[in-house]
């Protein structure tokens, strides 16, 4: 007798099969994910509310010796603010076929040849996009420099700085709007035809991209290159929907900051070190002397694209002094991630990390920064039951499968950063 699988079924096999990622969906070795934790907050009107200090108690009296019994001066209460963090919510979701399913009948090791490969494509894209919204959600995934082509296709060059290899790697397909600031480029909203950019090919060699739009969307952008607009790139209909990132807590100088006026309180306003030329360890020493010097007296972590983290590695390792040890048979050279800078508020440690641009650098103290939301990325989805993992697609043969999180990046301490720049 023929077996079938049905949604039990499958539900039974993933479960099995993903049990132990159910919960810890992205790998051990990303950068942030694993040094910056997820906090389930419940949610207060539009958004999490978190109290935070923005200014110490003052109405200090000073008195001399001898004084007697002194007036004391009018108190100074100390200054605390309400911080208002709007969750960002990202789903994504998989089809599978019917025919897929029915070769993996009955079978869980056919299960995971076949459905299972969709599984492991979703955790790497739930990986990938929730390392790269922490560093630049809502400031863009690159900068256009130039553009060629003709008609229905146009390939665009990133700047350098805003390069990044593993943020355009296997993304052939995916959907793109370009942005200047103030208005979607091809298009008045994200989703109008004209304002679509598909990627069709990636030279990571040239940081090229080429896209196919439409032929309005291709001489719209033509003329907005040629205008000298600064043109962002962002995901498709992600624009104004994006948790904020390091970039954009780090860079924000006027305006709100979680709803906090940053012009009214110089604690809630982060550092920014132009390095104005390749990354050395004086530089790095200069960038950490600033938020040293507004009170952050904690070790944390240095992130630098790994070309740039090779260049500190090969200065590190040209100061290195060889004593009697050293044998002439076997070379050593180079250092295993990360390096560790000695500073005066304690160890930075300099992490090569493949999600952030060539042009960038961040420094993150440590224990300051937290996920907060409603749930970190899970193929459990709200509201429905726990072993609730595939739905049957009403109109078409197959199931679809859905990761969902919401959450946002969110610190207490935005003068204890640093956002470095201008790294060639």
């Amino acid at each position: 007798m023929a077996q079938y699988n049905t949604i039990t079924t499958l539900d039974g096999y993933f479960k099995e099969i993903y049990a132990d990622k159910l919960n810890n969906l992205i790998p051990d070795n990303d950068v942030l994910k694993n040094r910056i934790p997820f906090s389930v907050k419940d949610r207060i009107g539009k958004g999490y509310n978190q109290p935070v200090k923005v200014a110490g108690a003052g109405g200090i009296t000073f008195a001399a010796s001898g004084a007697g019994a002194f007036s004391i001066n009018t108190p100074i209460a100390g200054q605390t603010q309400n911080a208002v963090v709007d969750g960002s919510q990202i789903l994504i979701a998989e089809d599978t076929d019917y025919e897929s399913v029915a070769k993996a009948a009955g079978n869980k090791q056919a299960f995971a040849q076949t459905v299972g490969f969709v599984v492991d494509g979703m955790i790497e894209t739930a990986t990938k996009l929730l390392e790269i919204e922490m560093r630049y959600g809502q400031k863009g995934l690159g900068q256009i420099s130039a553009v060629s082509g003709t008609g229905t296709s146009r390939t665009v060059t990133l700047s350098n700085a805003t390069w990044c290899s593993v943020i355009w790697s296997g993304c052939k397909g995916w959907k793109f709007n370009i942005h200047n600031g103030t208005t979607f480029i091809g298009g008045g909203t994200a989703t109008a035809a004209d304002s679509l950019y598909t990627i069709d090919t990636i030279s990571i060699a040239d940081k090229q991209i080429t896209f196919t739009c439409t032929t309005t969307g291709g001489t719209a952008l033509d003329t907005a290159v040629s205008s000298g607009d600064t043109l962002d790139i962002y995901y498709y209909d992600a624009y104004g929907k994006e948790m904020a990132g390091l970039q954009k807590i780090m860079t924000t100088t006027s305006g709100n900051l979680f709803s906090i006026d940053t012009a009214s309180y110089e604690l809630w306003v982060g550092n920014s070190s132009n390095v104005n030329g390749a990354i050395s360890l004086e530089k790095l020493f200069a960038g950490l002397d600033e938020p040293i010097a507004r009170g952050c007296m904690s070790s944390g972590f240095v992130c630098l694209n790994p070309k740039k983290w090779r260049v500190l590695m090969d200065e590190m390792a040209a100061l290195r002094r060889y004593d009697s040890s050293y044998k002439v048979k076997n070379a050593d050279y180079g250092h295993t991630e990360p390096l560790m800078i000695h500073t005066a508020a304690g160890v930075a440690e300099v992490i090569p990390d493949i999600y952030c641009k060539e042009g960038d650098g961040f420094f993150i103290p440590r224990n300051k920064f937290q996920r907060i939301g409603a749930t970190d990325f899970s193929f459990t989805l709200p509201g429905k039951p726990n072993d609730k993992f595939f739905f049957e697609k009403p109109s078409n043969a197959g199931f679809e499968l859905r990761i969902y999180s919401h959450q946002a990046l969110f610190t207490s301490y935005p003068a204890h950063t640093v956002y470095f720049y201008g790294i060639t």
